[in-house]
């Protein structure tokens, strides 16, 4: 098993550099390669990892690290994958959820604070759609849009309204309709299907997109975002991926051929977090969050709590990615 966490403690206190270099193994697996695998069942994909495995990250049953890929043995039939600091998830073709790694949380769902170097089943997980990993939680979607989340909640990242740790799953109050979630150091995103954007967790960096820097133990919305199509958190930066142009906090257009409306100073239609008019081509990328290094890409280092549009972004953006102190759109 890891090292315990100290207390006040957990993925949070670590720095966004460590994060980068040590999300995980590398996890990959390739839907149409259902060619004979290592084990010779040849029937489904499964996965491959590399990288660190101190903690059993790479699943495959002892804690050798690898600098070339290796196949998980188990499970067969993964649909998507996942990989948090030091534990990964795969989402199965049946809508299980199964974990492996560092547990010292109880990430892994199954239970117990035991790692595991290969693949368990999170408890009472089914008819899941889509996974996250993050510092040292997980998050699922389930049915039809509800999330579930287990593992570190020193900072409230598991939204059920409160700071403990869960070795099981648990329900993020009051959502429904989502279908994606992206998981944090210490805080957590889900997208609904209105394309709106709701955080939870830790706060410090402006990270929950509310205009504050107080920590959410339950989903706040992020302001001033609708039509959202995607996005990708990773230490305490958030991108979101806009089909259509809005206004910013600042009541600016956000993007090219924007138009926006209302009072100076606020988000027009009369609500805080009304986006505002729905004009031009779309593919519209805001940012979030801490702004070291200029990850947010609005040409400050300020960090900001709530969304701004990212800079010169060319052409249709389609594509984007978080990473540990930089941004990537495409």
């Amino acid at each position: 098993m890891g090292e315990a966490h100290p207390p006040g403690r957990g993925a949070v206190g670590r720095t966004g550099t460590v994060l980068a270099a040590a999300l995980a193994a590398t996890l990959v697996w390739t839907p149409g390669a259902f060619a004979a695998d290592p084990f010779g069942g040849g029937g489904a994909p499964f996965a491959q990892a590399w990288g660190d495995n101190e903690d059993g990250q790479l699943g495959t049953g002892d804690n050798a690290g690898s600098p070339v890929p290796v196949a998980v043995p188990e499970p067969a039939g993964i649909r998507s994958l996942a990989a948090g600091f030091a534990h990964s998830l795969a989402l199965l073709e049946d809508g299980t959820v199964w974990a492996w790694g560092d547990n010292d949380n109880g990430q892994l769902g199954n239970g117990t604070l035991d790692d595991s170097t290969i693949p368990v089943q999170a408890w009472g997980v089914t008819r899941a759609r889509a996974v996250a990993a993050g510092g040292d939680h997980s998050l699922a979607v389930v049915g039809e849009g509800r999330v579930l989340s287990w593992g570190d909640n020193f900072s409230g990242q598991l939204g059920n309204g409160t700071n403990i740790d869960s070795t099981t799953p648990v329900e993020v109050r009051a959502l429904t309709g989502v279908t994606a979630v992206a998981a944090g150091l210490g805080h957590s995103l889900a997208l609904a299907g209105d394309g709106t954007v709701w955080a939870w967790g830790g706060n410090a960096s402006g990270q929950l997109g509310n205009g504050t820097l107080d920590d959410s133990t339950i989903p706040v919305r992020v302001r001033g975002l609708r039509g959202v199509t995607g996005i990708s958190t990773s230490e305490d930066h958030n991108l979101a991926l806009t089909s259509s142009c809005g206004c910013g906090h600042s009541g600016l257009p956000s993007g090219p051929s924007c138009r926006c409306g209302g009072r100076p100073g606020g988000l027009p239609g009369g609500g805080e977090d009304d986006a505002g008019d729905k004009v031009g081509p779309g593919g519209v990328v805001h940012a979030w969050g801490g702004n070291g290094e200029g990850r947010l890409g609005n040409g400050a280092t300020a960090d900001s709590n709530v969304p701004v549009a990212v800079t010169a972004t060319s052409g249709r953006v389609g594509l984007i990615a978080a990473g540990g102190e930089h941004s990537l759109a495409g």
